[in-house]
């Protein structure tokens, strides 16, 4: 399935992205312990990581055949 994540999170001390979309996705890690950290797996298989400690919402949807995913702070 065609997949995607929309983040909006700190992604380092005083950096930020907010509505950063990453399409096509191989997948996502929630690491939950020692740091709330979320991991997403790019197409190319490179690895980019977001601070979720703050976040307030995750929502996942299945559309037309596509899984998206958004975090927001």
């Amino acid at each position: 399935m065609p997949s995607q994540i929309t983040v909006t999170s700190k992604t380092g001390p005083g950096l930020t992205v907010t509505s950063q979309v990453f399409n096509p996705i191989q997948g996502v890690n929630f690491r939950l312990a020692p740091k709330s950290v979320l991991e997403v797996v790019k197409g190319s298989g490179e690895i980019v990581s977001f601070d979720i400690a703050a976040t307030t919402t995750i929502t996942f949807t299945i559309s037309a055949g596509v899984g998206t995913i958004t975090l927001s702070q």
